[in-house]
């Protein structure tokens, strides 16, 4: 059965991007993950996106997961809310529901306000329940509110209504040697957090001089709640610190997908995932399970139905505490689906790694020129290692590679390889 395959990643955080106008690059990348939609779903899709995704890359995927239809359609309109778009584009809508009436499935990013009106109209279901369970559950403010107190092993923390709960929540943390985190409770993939070490000053007043300081940095931190949370002492250097659970809600129960190794820079950007058989079977594999499905089954209960993920840190005894949950499709659902496509259950013996922010330097390149500077690193129909690319950018020097591995030393040095290759300029690699 055909899927349509709707790529709204921008519209999941359209009005987080829209108040916070100062750094358009973040909207750009959120347009250009849309390209990884081609890996969502089954054998047979139409993805809609914002945009046209490169068609050597479109054709390429094909062949590489032996699609049996995969169709990139667009609105005429772009701007960051897609479903509003595709409503708006009277061609684009009937071609939709032509699918729809032939018994074709909605498969979006995230269950938006935008999505439930253009569910309503494609295939008459109402989302809206379902839209109010993502909202209250994706919030960083409402997953504490409603898991702590032992539903879930989570940090010690609080959900703050103001700057000035946050300095004195913090400052308690800070004073007792723990440190803390503070987070916005819409940031996303690292936006919007920040670890508080030591004060500027002493006591509280040093603390709230910090706290005012990283309140005026970016417009992010100007509308709450904030959590602020105990920080987590862990070895960055060693896998597995920060792992994730995916699984998927549906009218019979919830289904657990996969676990995964999150990639965590320095700064806390989420850079990407690591999954297979060393992650399936790592000492924290069972326990992210069953907290994930405790979740799971909460949305259940709200009429949510679809894909989550609850996000999780490492303490110093080694016992996974829930952070978050993200009620969409995730950083790890389009590696999760090109494995399962190239290797079927089979994919739980090999190593995948993903890099959602490759960079080089100088103008765009299209995605043939990027396959070229790879050249036998690519991953070949049939082949059992190599790369792949997740999505290419029109706009910006950037792209997302997949790297398949015998094991994650090998993924890992697939993706540096690669690095290495994409960074070229004219005299050469740099």
């Amino acid at each position: 059965m055909t899927e349509i395959v709707i790529a709204n990643t921008a519209e999941a955080f359209a009005n987080l991007l829209e108040r916070t106008p100062v750094d358009p690059e973040r909207a750009l990348h959120e347009r250009d993950l849309a390209g990884r939609a081609l890996f969502w779903g089954g054998h047979d899709k139409v993805v809609v996106a914002s945009e046209p995704i490169d068609p050597h890359l479109v054709a390429h995927t094909a062949r590489l997961l032996r699609c049996a239809r995969l169709e990139v359609w667009h609105p005429s309109t772009s701007t960051l809310r897609l479903c509003a778009d595709i409503l708006a584009d009277s061609s684009l809508l009937k071609r939709l529901l032509a699918l729809t009436e032939d018994g074709a499935t909605l498969l979006p990013y995230a269950v938006t306000p935008e999505f439930c009106i253009l569910s309503e109209r494609l295939d008459g279901r109402d989302r809206r329940q379902a839209c109010r369970a993502m909202a209250e559950v994706d919030s960083k403010a409402g997953f504490r509110r409603l898991f702590e107190g032992g539903r879930l092993s989570m940090p010690v923390g609080w959900a703050c209504a103001s700057e000035t709960e946050v300095v004195g929540r913090a400052d308690e943390l800070i004073g007792s040697g723990s440190g803390a985190v503070v987070k916005a409770h819409d940031g996303e993939s690292g936006w919007g957090m920040a670890v508080l070490s030591d004060r500027q000053g002493s006591g509280a007043e040093g603390t709230s001089a910090v706290v005012a300081t990283l309140f005026a940095s970016d417009p992010i931190w100007s509308h709450g709640p904030y959590i602020v949370e105990e920080f987590i002492h862990h070895d960055r250097s060693q896998p597995g610190f920060s792992p994730s659970g995916e699984a998927t809600v549906t009218d019979d129960g919830v289904v657990f997908d996969f676990v995964c190794d999150q990639i965590i820079a320095q700064d806390g950007e989420f850079g990407g995932v690591r999954i297979g058989a060393s992650v399936e079977s790592g000492g924290h594999a069972d326990a992210v399970r069953c907290a994930t499905l405790v979740v799971g089954e909460e949305l259940r209960m709200r009429s949510y139905r679809g894909t989550f993920d609850v996000d999780f840190v490492v303490d110093s005894e080694g016992g996974p505490l829930a952070v978050e949950s993200n009620v969409r499709l995730t950083g790890g659902t389009h590696v999760h689906g090109a494995a399962r496509a190239l290797f079927g259950e089979g994919w739980r013996e090999r190593a995948f790694a993903s890099n959602d922010a490759v960079t080089y330097g100088g103008a765009p390149l299209s995605a043939r020129d990027l396959m070229s500077r790879l050249g036998d690193l690519m991953l070949r129909p049939g082949g059992q290692r190599g790369l792949l690319f997740s999505f290419v950018s029109a706009r910006r020097p950037v792209a997302g590679l997949i790297a398949v591995g015998k094991d994650h030393d090998d993924a890992s040095s697939l993706l540096e390889a690669a690095l290495y290759a994409i960074r070229t300029d004219s005299d050469g690699p740099l």
